[in-house]
């Protein structure tokens, strides 16, 4: 299994869904597809920071951003 399906696996298990369509909702860079998978007050929260320019920047220069950006690298 690759790091990425391992990801997959790992993030649909946290979110309670099925690893295929998250997949598939992450290759559509559609926002709304992947949200639409979380439990609302989670969508809600994601949609938050992702609307401020700059808590999204925050959470792209995290430590877990970067150890994902790593993992896809491989």
């Amino acid at each position: 299994m690759t790091n990425l399906n391992q990801l997959m696996q790992a993030l649909a298990k946290q979110m309670n869904t099925d690893p295929q369509k998250l997949q598939a909702a992450m290759q559509t860079g559609d926002v709304n597809a992947v949200t639409a998978l979380l439990p609302e007050q989670q969508a809600m929260a994601l949609k938050q920071i992702l609307s401020d320019p700059k808590a999204t920047q925050q959470l792209l220069n995290s430590k877990e951003a970067a150890e994902l950006k790593n993992q896809f690298k491989r």
